[in-house]
């Protein structure tokens, strides 16, 4: 006699493991703090603390994306390079800080758009790759007499403002093609420093390399707020002005702001080309065997006429065989004599087959059976 099949339950076997895991586990949770950035207001403005600073100190801060609105009255305007993009907006700042502007200019990292937390900085493989120079800038930069920016790594750097030695780590440099004489401010290397400021006609020009040390992750370390304070004290005028013109482009940000999503984006589309692609390699040789019969044909049109509810397309070929058939013996299908040959030759009551003979196309299964059975007697008859 043959025994039933059994089947071991997986059931045990999962209790079993997770009972096992479980006293396994011991309660030596180590955890780390990791900073993953501001959030809110300070995200968006990366001079935030520098700005509610100023304010304590009895200052008037603003912050705008229009050049017009920051030079309408003399005081301090603090913006990035990035911000000009016209040969008139450069040329409006420099006449504005002649007339007794003080114009602070960050050569570079003053985009709000910049996260001070990225560890791998993608902007510089970006500048690297694919370098797009606009035109107004580098003339900026050669009217300054700026010939060359770098971009190393933050070193300690002693700043003396007036009677103040103050300590800072500074980012990169600048190459100065000729040096004003009258610089009060000099930071870093004498051909090449970080910060830099001169006076110029009425006004004051100050220049810094890189914005990292007067943004808010890093203003509160070294002595970067006393920095930022004395140099917005060489202004005249207690109004400053934060303008934020960078322009970049969606593709450009969504690459620096979320390049491993679209890398795994790039893979998952890859794989998925690769897995569901039509062919990947030569066209394969058609197989002969695989051809269908006619009949397989006449059997797929059918079901997809009568799919559509086209049966009277079905059934008139036979109707029109059987009317030639009789109309070559001499009858017309549409006699009674004729009817009455039919009859007595299939069997087929008269007004049945006057039925099949003129139906437009059965709606059931059923019908259309009878009616082709009706007609191929009666043509077989004739």
């Amino acid at each position: 006699m043959a025994l039933p099949r059994t089947r071991r339950c997986p059931v045990k076997w999962f209790i079993c493991v997770l009972t096992a895991f479980l006293f396994g586990c011991t309660d030596n949770a180590k955890y780390k703090e990791i900073e993953i950035g501001y959030r809110g207001p300070a995200r968006t403005d990366p001079f935030l603390a520098a700005n509610r600073m100023l304010a304590k100190l009895g200052h008037t801060t603003h912050a705008s994306l229009r050049l017009a609105e920051c030079i309408e009255h003399t005081g301090t305007l603090i913006t990035p390079l990035q911000s000009f993009h016209t040969r008139g907006e450069s040329d409006e700042t420099l006449d504005w800080t002649k007339r007794g502007g003080h114009f602070v200019l960050l050569l570079a990292g003053g985009e709000s758009w910049r996260d001070d937390w990225q560890e791998f900085d993608l902007s510089a493989l970006w500048a690297a790759l694919k370098k797009r120079d606009v035109p107004e800038q580098a003339r900026l930069l050669k009217t300054l007499n700026i010939g060359e920016i770098t971009h190393g790594k933050s070193e300690s750097t002693d700043v003396k403002i007036g009677d103040e030695n103050l300590k800072c780590n500074l980012t990169g440099s600048m190459k100065i093609e000729s040096l004003p004489p009258y610089a009060s401010v000099r930071a870093g290397e004498n051909d090449k420093p970080s910060l830099l400021s001169y006076r110029f006609g009425a006004g004051r020009i100050t220049l810094l390399a890189h914005a990292g040390p007067w943004r808010n992750r890093t203003i509160g370390s070294a002595d970067h707020a006393a920095l930022f304070a004395a140099i917005i004290a060489l202004g005249d005028g207690d109004d400053v002005w934060f303008l934020n013109g960078v322009r970049i482009s969606f593709w450009k940000m969504l690459w620096d702001r979320a390049w491993l999503a679209l890398c795994a984006l790039a893979l998952l589309l890859i794989v998925w080309l690769a897995r569901y692609l039509r062919r990947l390699g030569p066209i394969a040789l058609f197989k002969t065997e695989s051809t269908r019969e006619f009949s397989d044909h006449l059997l797929l049109t059918g079901a997809f006429l009568w799919r559509h509810l086209e049966a009277g397309v079905l059934v008139r070929p036979v109707q029109n065989a059987v009317r030639t058939a009789a109309r070559r013996q001499g009858w017309h299908e549409l006699d009674d004599e004729f009817f009455k040959h039919i009859t007595a030759t299939t069997g087929i009551h008269a007004e049945r087959a006057r039925a099949a003979l003129t139906s437009a196309g059965p709606t059931d299964s059923h019908s259309f059976r009878l009616i082709m059975q009706d007609l191929k007697k009666m043509l077989d008859a004739l």
